[in-house]
């Protein structure tokens, strides 16, 4: 009558949805009232418990993500990793040149050049490790451009 297995009846019978009335036997009416009620229940608490706060909860997200977008307190990856480029770029390019500017010591010069290599690799390990974190909680994703950074 309710168009289920009986494996799915005797489950519903341990969750006290159904109730026996004797081996293999139920009171047809009793059982039917039970089943639709416990399907409404069912049905609503889907899409009320979860359907519509998820989707709520989804839609606040957006609408906070936008006000920050809007405020300046969040910019878009691409965004960010472009003005990192730039900085960094400028950086880099004046760290490499200054060994000849400072000295023609060539001894000296060699120790300058180690240096500065000794923190552009010490920042670009951190680099990486950073971008790993931001990847791994799913937070930022990260260009296969990141090494050339």
């Amino acid at each position: 009558m309710l168009g289920i297995t009986d494996r799915w009846v005797r489950e519903l019978e341990k969750q006290g949805v159904l109730t026996k009335a004797g081996r293999g036997k139920y009171v047809l009416g009793t059982s039917v009232q039970s089943f639709i009620a416990w399907r409404l229940r069912t049905e609503v608490e889907k899409r009320d418990g979860g359907g519509r706060d998820s989707l709520r909860e989804r839609r606040e997200a957006e609408i906070a993500q936008r006000m920050a977008m809007r405020d300046r307190e969040l910019i878009d990856i691409d965004e960010h990793d472009a003005v990192l480029d730039e900085v960094l770029g400028l950086v880099v390019a004046a760290m490499v040149g200054m060994p000849a500017r400072v000295t023609r010591d060539r001894d000296l010069r060699k120790k300058i050049e180690t240096e500065i290599d000794g923190a552009f690799n010490k920042a670009s390990s951190r680099l990486k490790q950073r971008g790993a974190e931001l990847r791994a909680r799913g937070q930022a994703d990260i260009s296969s451009s990141e090494d050339d950074t």
